[in-house]
């Protein structure tokens, strides 16, 4: 007895071939910052850079105006940066400027729940810093990430800041806003103070004064690490807590399946229920467009006997 095996048509290979392409460029985004956050990091470098380095307005490095084209062009070759794979060490050479010594700045902002002050904050902590260290940031030396965990180094941003430190000839010193913005985990934050040391860098926090130049620093460092995994164990621990508690109360706490959407629940008059911090509650519903895919997958594999292969 044969099997007919139904055919699949190009344009369900193009849909899953799309889909692909969309998870990769989605998963090379990741901890990208949005336009308003890169365009707001832009306008604080330019208003911070422009009055202290004279000079280097009048060559060029920095741009004379702070008007919109400028801070435009700025976003642009941020992101254009950002999503750039290709990135190697060759492209932080070749950016001596006579007289002056250079600088990296790397941010992170992740929620408030860690730490409230914005990227473009941060930013300006990290060049009033600089400029009294007579240190010269440039723009395409400054790196961040937004809406991404400290716990983990799988940040673009942190791996481009991490792979510039290693990078011999590329500037001598790198500055956060603090030590808890590079990494959350004890461990990562060792290796970067030791990757800081055998490149000959040096590491300093604008906020809470760390110098890896100072004779305590080691010591400095193995505490702010433990105090900064600390934290996130306390605040996992309140996170969990917190689901724990929604979900007893019948509130949802995970992203709906396929199929299903998250919707503001209303009240008998139609006004939404919310929280003590006023957030609205959310309950789940079928999404009507998503909904047809499953039935349309349901139907290939479990009636036309489809390979989900």
């Amino acid at each position: 007895m044969s099997i007919e095996i139904p055919h699949r048509s190009d344009s369900i290979t193009s849909d899953a071939y799309d889909s692909t392409v969309t998870k990769r460029r989605r998963r090379e985004a990741k901890g990208l910052p949005d336009d308003v956050a890169i365009r707001a990091m832009a306008t604080t470098y330019l208003e911070v850079q422009r009055p202290n380095w004279p000079a280097l307005v009048k060559s060029g490095w920095v741009a004379a105006s702070a008007e919109i084209a400028a801070t435009d062009r700025l976003l642009v070759e941020f992101k254009k940066r950002f999503l750039d794979p290709s990135c190697t060490p060759e492209l932080f050479h070749g950016r001596s400027i006579a007289n002056t010594v250079l600088g990296l700045a790397y941010l992170r902002y992740s929620d408030d729940n860690s730490n409230p002050r914005s990227l473009a904050q941060q930013l300006r902590n990290i060049l009033e810093r600089a400029n009294r260290d007579q240190v010269f940031i440039l723009w395409e030396w400054v790196y961040a990430d937004a809406a991404v965990s400290g716990t983990t180094a799988a940040r673009r941003g942190y791996q481009m800041a991490k792979l510039h430190i290693e990078t011999d000839g590329a500037g001598q010193f790198a500055y956060l806003d603090e030590l808890g913005r590079a990494a959350r985990d004890a461990i990562e934050s060792l290796t970067l103070g030791r990757s800081v040391d055998d490149h000959q860098k040096r590491m300093i926090g604008a906020s809470d004064n760390f110098d890896s130049e100072q004779p305590q620093s080691k010591l400095m460092l193995a505490i702010y690490s433990s105090l900064n995994e600390w934290f996130v164990e306390q605040l996992r621990s309140k996170v969990n807590r917190g689901m724990r508690d929604a979900f007893l109360a019948g509130r949802n706490v995970n992203l709906p399946a396929l199929g299903h959407k998250l919707v503001p629940e209303v009240d008998s008059e139609g006004r939404p229920v919310c929280d003590a911090e006023g957030k609205s509650y959310m309950v789940k519903v079928i999404d009507d467009d998503e909904a047809a895919h499953v039935k349309d997958a349901f139907h290939r594999l479990a009636e036309g006997h489809w390979s989900s292969c």
